[in-house]
């Protein structure tokens, strides 16, 4: 995309701040130059995207004053300017090259000479851009005759040898007089004439300037945006019309012919009644944009190209009139806008919609495609040079250079393995597919995005019926011909910067994978399959709740909170470490997932479809419509596949086996672990504790695992103030204590009254209080039954998760996290601060939160009584009332209190279902 800069006298950033939101809008530059902002220090200027570097007026008043502003995603730094005039000027990098910007104001009452423009030059390293309102007239850039301050700044520039990029159009209005100048003027150094293009807007826009668009001079290189299809817009009638008995093919066609056939089938027909968004255009739309607005807009610009050509009294009037009139429509249009977008936030809206929404009210912009990055000390901005800096390092995560090679040999030796299966196979999972099986696939799919072939989920819903058969006869003749298609194998990454990361490290990006939507649709269908076989055989550990159904975080949280309060009753000592696993999907040893599976005895066509599945992985990375070379994966499983989920599952199982023939404890969620015990001896815990971590040494050294020493945290549960702390070794490294770990989301203190975690909690709840604050506060306002269900969403969805174990915490400790959600209530019923409060959730017609945090207790509670596998399944039947005595209330506990404060009876478990078969 090419690169913009935009130099604009504003005229008051907040009194036509609506004029730079259309500006970027329809620009989207990577600089904006302003002048006469009439910024005072009350008040940070923000502007979504950028960051802001700004200089008001000496005195502070709300006069003059310059900014410049930069793309978040790009990086710059101020250049503090001792001179004495209005600029602000910034270091930053185009293209591979250093620039300075300078937004400078002079203003016509203000004395200047040769002498302070010349010291300013001197502090501004070169090459550098000087955009500003000079308040200079001369023919050598404009229209008119020079006057004193054009003879100045034309000696100035003679002197310094700049070039001008002015062409000679006018860049400023004065309404009053109704004449035209050039007082704008963009200088720069001789090496950058040849870079830019020099343009002046059509439209005043609400400034009596025009705004500046500079351009860089592209290179044959574009990293645009990709094509997308606009769903939202799609004719599926007219799709499903096209694709009724519309492909053809023939008996004995491979694979790949037939799925190429398909793939062409859907894309035709996609092209006829889709439409697609352009690649070629780095343009955004505001939200709040008409075509009447537009339409409003292209009439002011009429007038004003009227008037220019008939300069009288009549036409300027009516210029005025509708220019008038435009930023009145612009007004109504961003209010009509922001109280849609807020009424449009329901409980059928999506948790990824509703957070994509909540984070724009929020002024929190998502990440954008890498501009820039740092390789080898050496800056690189060239959209190829980034995406093959991002495919270089993803590469490296899956590379064996990460093993030594004593682990080399280690894999190899496990390559060679002759496995005796202890299971019989299930010969129904050679079965062909049922469309019934495809229609859950297509059903329970999620997501807009699309592979290589451009076929979304929403286009295979549509299909024709005789489509869908057909796609159903491919996907079975990939199953038992077990041809895996090579097209199904190649993920298009796309780089997501990490929270709180330098964005011009190339590791600071996470990948994800889209794939083929044709071919996740068949991984779902195996993954269904083989998620059956391994529940109904228990297969995989109780200890294991990640992505499991009727599993969840809470599960293992619970159990864990129950364990560590009832030792804490019985005066014991409790030590938990909670294991991080580097990079474990990446690197992975996609031999141990098979060779577990063939010691369980699967076989046929569902065994080959997963060793075709792991074997020649590759990715490129998209950076815009500019993509990478293609790279290896070498060892793990795709982030974006459907059946990367049960294949880990499958590899992490054999160290809930490793780890029942020590006394200890374990709990895993996917890659989570940990691993725990207790006892009155701290010598025995010690040993014991001590001895499974050699084993998980020698474990994870066998499986191309890596723990980090530095992440992994232990943790000691005691009543005592102080007591003996044995040190423990991983990988002959000592692990560091900590009086809290975070597991799963929760905060564990080592007294276990979660006083930390609510404390925090309540902070980040606090937080999207004030987003509530800014809606309910609105001069247009905000709908109370909207403003009720995201204050529900934001603060008691954020409350909700993992209430039930937090909740064991004291009275005294929950009641601060009452404040947050009872003035979000308060504040989306129009409640008086007078109101009881009572009285408020009874006219919101919601729970209070201990009401919330009960019900949430009492459903998980039910879930755990149906679920015999459950660990505290039998813990549960078996446990006592409610000890008044007990120092330490568990999350069972408080199941039994709060069963009998509500008076609900017992219910018995008539009997559990089998898995039953997809």
């Amino acid at each position: 995309m090419m690169t913009k800069i935009i130099q604009y006298n504003i005229n008051g950033f907040y009194n036509n701040f609506v004029d730079l939101k259309l500006l970027e809008s329809e620009h989207s530059p990577l600089v904006i130059a302003l002048q006469e902002t009439h910024l005072t220090n009350r008040r940070n200027p923000q502007l979504n995207g950028y960051k802001i570097f700004y200089n008001n007026h000496p005195t502070n008043s709300a006069v003059g004053g310059t900014a410049v502003l930069v793309k978040d995603s790009h990086l710059a730094s101020e250049i503090h300017i001792r001179t004495p005039v209005e600029c602000t000027a910034i270091r930053t990098r185009i293209q591979g090259r250093d620039i300075s910007i300078c937004s400078l104001y002079l203003n016509p009452s203000q004395r200047i000479n040769n002498a302070v423009l010349n010291q300013l030059l001197e502090e501004i390293p070169t090459p550098y851009l000087i955009l500003g309102d000079f308040n200079a007239q001369s023919p050598q850039w404009g229209v008119g005759p020079v006057n004193t301050r054009g003879r100045l700044v034309e000696n100035f520039i003679q002197e310094n040898n700049l070039t001008i990029l002015n062409d000679g159009r006018v860049t400023h209005f004065s309404p009053g007089h109704g004449s035209f100048s050039s007082i704008d003027i963009s200088v720069c150094s001789p090496a950058l004439q040849m870079f830019f293009t020099w343009e002046v807007s059509n439209d005043l826009y609400l400034s009596d300037h025009f705004p500046i668009v500079i351009s860089e001079i592209s290179r044959s290189s574009n990293s645009g945006q990709r094509n997308r299809w606009k769903e939202s817009r799609a004719d599926w009638k007219s799709f499903l019309r096209l694709t009724m008995n519309k492909l053809n093919i023939e008996e004995g066609v491979s694979v790949n012919q037939a799925l190429k056939a398909f793939n062409s089938m859907v894309i035709n027909a996609a092209k006829e009644s889709i439409p697609m968004t352009s690649s070629n255009s780095g343009r955004k739309y505001v939200p709040w944009w008409s075509r009447e607005l537009a339409s409003l807009i292209r009439e002011r610009k009429r007038l004003l190209r009227f008037y220019k050509r008939h300069p009288t009294p009549e036409n300027l009037s009516a210029f005025r009139i509708k220019r008038r009139e435009v930023k009145n429509a612009v007004i109504a249009a961003k209010q009509k806008s922001w109280r849609e977008f807020v009424q449009g936030i329901d409980y059928n809206t999506s948790s990824k919609e509703v957070w994509n929404k909540i984070r724009r009210i929020s002024g929190r912009a998502p990440n954008s495609t890498p501009t820039e990055l740092t390789v080898e000390q050496r800056f690189i901005s060239d959209p190829v040079e980034v995406a093959e800096a991002l495919a270089m390092a993803f590469s490296a995560n899956s590379s064996d250079s990460n093993f030594s090679e004593e682990d080399l040999e280690n894999r190899n030796k496990l390559s060679s393995l002759q496995a005796c299966a202890e299971y019989p196979g299930d010969p129904a999972l050679d079965n062909a597919f049922s469309m019934e099986e495809l229609e859950l696939a297509l059903k329970t799919a999620k997501g807009k995005s699309t592979g290589f072939d451009l076929i979304s989920y929403s286009m295979l819903r549509n299909l024709h019926l005789s489509e869908k058969r057909k796609l159903l006869s491919i996907y079975n003749q990939v199953y038992a011909e077990r041809e895996f298609p090579a097209e199904w194998k190649e993920a298009m990454i796309i780089p997501i910067l990490k929270p709180n990361k330098d964005s011009v490290n190339p590791i600071s990006y996470r990948p994800i994978s889209l794939l083929s939507c044709v071919g996740k649709i068949m991984e779902k269908m195996v993954a269904s399959r083989l998620m059956w076989w391994l529940e109904k055989h228990n297969l995989i550990p109780k200890n294991q709740a990640g992505f499991r159904k009727n599993k969840s975080t809470t599960d293992n949280l619970a159990y864990f909170q129950h364990y560590v309060a009832g030792k804490l009753n019985n005066k014991e000592h409790v030590f938990c470490i909670s294991f991080d696993i580097e990079k474990a999907y990446e690197r992975l040893w996609r031999i141990n997932i098979t060779n577990q599976l063939k010691l369980w005895g699967l076989e046929g066509n569902i065994m080959a479809y997963i060793e075709n599945f792991l074997i020649a992985r590759t990715f490129k990375v998209a950076v815009g419509n500019i993509f990478s070379n293609s790279y290896p994966q070498i060892n793990g499983t795709p982030t974006g596949s459907v059946m990367s989920v049960p294949l880990f599952l499958i590899a992490m199982c054999s160290v809930s086996h490793l780890l029942s023939m020590y006394s200890v404890e374990h709990l895993l969620y996917a890659d989570d672990l940990m691993v725990f015990t207790s006892g009155t001896r701290t010598e025995e815990i010690h040993e014991s504790l001590q001895s499974a971590l050699l084993a998980l040494e020698e474990w994870s050294a066998d499986r191309g695992f890596k723990f980090s020493a530095e992440k992994t945290k232990m943790i000691h549960f005691c009543r005592k103030r102080s007591c003996f702390e044995p040190t423990f070794y991983l990988n002959s490294r000592p692990i560091a204590y900590s009086p809290t770990v975070r597991i799963l989301g929760l905060i564990f203190d080592s007294k276990l009254n979660f006083k930390e975690h609510i404390k925090e909690l309540r902070n980040n709840c606090a937080k999207k209080l004030q987003i509530v604050k800014a809606l309910a506060n609105t001069s247009w306002g905000s709908h109370r039954t909207q403003l009720i269900k995201i204050t529900q969403m934001m603060i008691g969805g954020k409350y909700d998760y993992g209430a039930q174990v937090y909740a064991t915490a004291s009275q005294s400790t929950l009641k601060v996290l009452d404040s947050p959600y009872n003035t979000a209530v308060r504040l989306a019923v129009g409640g008086f601060k007078s109101s009881p409060i009572i009285s408020v959730f009874a006219e919101a017609g919601i729970a209070n939160l201990k009401d919330r945090r009960d019900l949430q207790i009492l459903k998980w509670a039910s879930r755990v009584r149906a679920d015999n596998a459950h660990l505290l399944h039998q813990v549960m039947q078996d446990h006592n009332p409610c000890n008044r005595n007990k120092r330490v209330i568990s999350v069972l506990d408080l199941v039994l209190r709060i069963s009998q404060l509500y008076e609900l009876p017992e219910v018995q478990l008539i009997r559990r279902c089998d898995p039953v078969y997809p």
